[in-house]
Order: C-alpha cells, then structure tokens, then sequence
C-alpha cells in the first residue's frame, strides 16, 4: 500500500439514493393495490353497459311490437335473449346429430360476432 486512504462517498449522497429506493418501493406497494381494484372496476363498467345495451334494445323491441313498456326487467331479459340467442342456439344445435354441427358452426360465429360488437 501506498499510504492512499480510499475516500467514501459524502454522506447525504447514500441517504438520498436510500429516500429514492424507499420512494420507488413505496410507489410500486401502490400501484400494487391499485391494479386489482382498477380491474374490478373495468369488468362492473363492461357488465353495466352490456346490461344497459339489452335493456335499450328490449325497449326498442317492445316498441316495434306494440307492446306496452314498463318493466325494464323484461326488457333487459328480451334484450340478452337478442344478444345471446344466436350463441345459446348455436350451443344447442351442437350438442345434436353430427349433420347438423356445419350449421351450428356459423350460428356460433354470428353469434359471437353480434356479442363482441355488443
């Protein structure tokens, strides 16, 4: 040796490299807790406005049928029987001969097509 001491860095430099792991650490705890709750609020959004299509469509079906409006249950019903039907009956179809499974092919691709632009 060559009689060198080796210097340490000062140190406020160490404390502020750990506030800026802490801060990092504390930021990424957060968006932790935040990402799950983002996601169960994204599929209540998606579920709300699928229900809020059928019930619009229910009630435009009732009104070019004459029908008296009233219960938006029921018109939320006839709604997710447009939306889902042709899937449901394509589901069905299918589990029948196997003549009939072309059929229930592009039933289910109709159907799924009317859901996803749903």
């Amino acid at each position: 040796m060559n009689g060198t001491k080796k210097s340490s860095p000062p140190r406020w430099l160490s404390l502020a490299g750990t506030l800026a792991r802490v801060s990092l650490l504390a930021m990424l705890m957060a968006l932790t807790l935040l990402v799950p709750i983002a996601i169960v609020i994204a599929v209540f959004a998606l579920v709300l406005g699928f229900t809020s299509l059928a019930c619009r469509l229910g009630e435009w079906v009732e009104e070019r049928l004459g029908w008296q409006p009233g219960n938006a249950l029921i018109a939320t019903a006839i709604g997710f029987f447009l939306i889902m039907g042709p899937t449901l009956a394509a589901r069905l179809i299918g589990v029948g001969p196997d003549a009939l499974r072309p059929l229930a092919i592009v039933i289910l691709m109709v159907g799924l097509a009317v859901e996803f632009l749903a």
